[in-house]
């Protein structure tokens, strides 16, 4: 909502399920009447208001140096120092750069009511520990108490997204249009709606929001490529999907996420030798580790690199299980149906992660196992997942269509 002397429009959107309204569409008109009302762009009304941080990074990383002990008394400096870690764990998918970030926010970790800025990136930390329950508490908290804070708004909308619970996605998607840029509330808006029923027309008008909007920062421009390669995937369009994610690798940009989500469109489309040169030179995390032997299964089964990553990815997981992490459930499952012939503790895990996780891969994934596992239950509850929500997905459309066929 908008802070107390504020005037703004108010906009009551309705989604109705037999008649859609495009509310992405309305949230972007949003956004746009209130810069027209303005006449120019909103200033920030101090030098410390936070308008949005992107998801997908370049990430430099900071010297590995210990913090001083007065960075660690003072909240100002911890937050600090600790942004410049969670930048490089979000960018490179690394987990020690987050323990780092969270190490420096220990003192404050369980303040009933710390500063927004200390709030706002243990909601960070704590949905990379995939403790979601907690990261939508303090946000809510930061919102209710800096409610033009744009980041916040903008890491409530993934959250909910994640979660799959689309009424409040879109609510905070809505908050956050007219505190940002043109393509990063698009781009927001249509990352839940590409989920929520309304994936071409998402596509359409954020492909139409990147053409439009080309001053915007080469982060948001690398985030809306890689969800339009992702919606081109989901659309069955293969070749569109390929053109952004290499358009995204062309920004020259690291960005993890990216090379997994371009890796898997690589693998889908039977080009699992091209996965090879992009994934090796980034195999520090986990999950490109697991879509590098992934590929190495498709080019080179049976050989002593395949049986080397399939190794390491088991002492990775092991490891990560007797830290008490749950943090790779999903990844665990792949490794264990296409690469251990496991289909039992792949659904297992599976079913685990979907407990935690909502979002098209997470439902690929189980899917996938359910299908090996000869497990109808699992299926029926896909089946009525995918038509309370309304996602859209031809693979997996096709994939239950190909079992429908069979029974």
């Amino acid at each position: 909502m908008p802070a107390e002397g504020d005037t703004q429009p108010c906009v009551v959107v309705v989604v109705s399920r037999p008649h859609r309204t495009l509310w992405l569409a309305v949230a972007l008109a949003l956004g746009l009447a209130l810069l027209a009302a303005q006449g120019v762009p909103r200033i920030p009304a101090e030098a410390s208001e936070v308008l949005v941080r992107s998801n997908p990074t370049g990430g430099v990383r900071p010297p590995a140096r210990k913090p001083p002990a007065e960075v660690l008394r003072d909240p100002v400096a911890a937050a600090a120092e600790a942004r410049k870690w969670i930048e490089v764990g979000r960018s490179e998918l690394d987990t020690r750069a987050l323990g780092r970030a969270q190490a420096l926010l220990q003192p404050w970790w369980f303040d009933a009511e710390p500063s927004p800025e200390i709030r706002l990136l243990r909601a960070t930390l704590r949905q990379s520990l995939h403790d979601f329950p907690s990261a939508i508490t303090d946000l809510v908290a930061v919102v209710r108490v800096e409610p033009r804070n744009a980041q916040a708004w903008l890491l409530l909308s993934t959250l909910h997204t994640v979660r799959g619970n689309f009424s409040a996605a879109r609510e905070a998607a809505l908050q956050l249009a007219p505190l940002t840029g043109h393509l990063t509330g698009t781009a927001a808006a249509a990352s839940v709606a590409s989920v929520n029923g309304q994936l071409e027309d998402s596509y359409d008008l954020l492909k139409a929001a990147l053409l439009k909007d080309r001053r915007a920062p080469v982060s948001i421009r690398l985030w809306s490529l890689t969800l339009l390669g992702e919606m081109a995937d989901r659309l069955g369009r293969g070749q569109d999907a390929e053109a952004h994610f290499k358009q995204a690798l062309g920004l020259g940009l690291h960005d993890a996420y990216l090379l997994g989500a371009y890796a898997d469109h690589l693998l889908s489309s039977s080009k699992a030798a091209e996965a090879i040169p992009l994934l090796d030179p980034h195999l520090g995390p986990d999950s490109l580790l697991l879509r590098r032997a992934l590929a190495e299964q498709f080019v080179h089964p049976g050989s002593e690199k395949l049986k080397a990553l399939k190794q390491t990815l088991s002492a990775r997981f092991d490891a990560s299980r007797a830290r008490g992490e749950a943090l790779h459930q999903k990844e665990e499952a792949r490794f264990a149906l296409s690469l251990l012939g496991q289909p039992l503790r792949a659904l297992e895990l599976a079913r685990l992660n979907w407990q935690v996780q909502r979002e098209p891969a997470d439902l690929k994934i189980l899917v996938d196992a359910a299908l090996a596992a000869g497990h109808a239950q699992t299926l029926a509850q896909v089946r009525e997942w995918l038509a309370a929500s309304s996602l859209e997905d031809h693979a997996i459309r096709r994939r239950l269509e190909s079992d429908a066929a069979a029974r």
